[in-house]
């Protein structure tokens, strides 16, 4: 291996292993909502799963709101708000859907949305 190319392999090694917390919540969100839409389209046939996937989901939506609530976090009032908002959301419905009283879709909306959020925020 030449020079150039040993430089360019360690480069490119080092610099995915420096994440911004940006660039880890937007992995994690989205493989909660992959893992979501998946187990959602086999809700009938693996019920388990889904219940699983929702607690995920609702488990991570916990953490955003700790995070939110602490005095640290430097998201704007309104942006901190407005997340707040979709927690309790998320929190309240997963306890619908788990009752059989309403659908997935705007859990998996809300996911998508903060996600396109944080790529947007990330390519600033």
């Amino acid at each position: 291996m030449n020079a150039h190319a040993y430089a360019r392999q360690s480069y490119a090694s080092s610099a995915q292993a420096v994440k911004t917390p940006r660039n880890i919540e937007f992995t994690i969100l989205a493989r909660v909502t992959k893992n979501l839409q998946v187990n959602a389209r086999k809700r009938k046939t693996d019920f388990p799963n889904f219940v699983q996937a929702l607690e995920q989901n609702r488990q991570l939506w916990t953490i955003f709101a700790k995070d939110l609530a602490d005095p640290d976090n430097q998201l704007t009032p309104d942006l901190k708000q407005n997340l707040t908002e979709l927690a309790d959301f998320t929190h309240r419905h997963t306890m619908r859907i788990l009752s059989h009283k309403a659908s997935v879709k705007p859990l998996l909306e809300i996911n998508a949305s903060v996600l396109r959020g944080l790529q947007d925020g990330a390519n600033t």
